[in-house]
């Protein structure tokens, strides 16, 4: 496996992710919201043909959604947290250099980092590959297959 790619991956998909979160955090609390009022609208017993097959597939299919979203909560969460996990264990300018490189790449980010650091371009790119390699080892443990 070429752990260095995966690392890179990670950060790349690292904001998504984290956005990711906040989205099916509220998808969820809508969906329970939703089954809170579908659970109320629920008749008194009395079945009469044709009605209530709809409600009660309403009801199936929020719950289905609920599980299915809290499943992907779950993993995304995790994905974010070992990106986090494995960030904090950089200096803040190796961190900085992966974040521009690779978590919110913007136009000229190599001068951006230059002026920043006050570093020349091959310094910066020395950072990069340091970082991305005690990124790499502390988010895997290996570097190399």
């Amino acid at each position: 496996m070429d752990w260095k790619r995966e690392s890179i991956e990670k950060l790349k998909g690292y904001e998504a992710r984290r956005q990711a979160v906040k989205s099916v955090e509220a998808e969820l609390a809508m969906l329970e919201d939703d089954f809170v009022s579908l659970q109320s609208t629920a008749t008194d017993g009395i079945r009469v043909t044709g009605s209530g097959g709809d409600k009660e597939s309403a009801r199936l299919s929020n719950i289905a959604r609920r599980g299915e979203l809290a499943r992907v909560l779950k993993q995304t969460k995790l994905q974010v947290t070992m990106v986090e996990c494995a960030l904090v264990m950089l200096s803040d300018d190796a961190r900085r250099v992966l974040e521009l490189f690779f978590i919110k790449p913007c136009e000229g980010y190599v001068e951006k980092l230059c002026g920043e650091l006050n570093i020349s371009k091959t310094e910066v790119y020395r950072i990069k590959d340091r970082g991305l390699y005690r990124f790499t080892l502390a988010l895997y443990g290996a570097t190399e297959s």
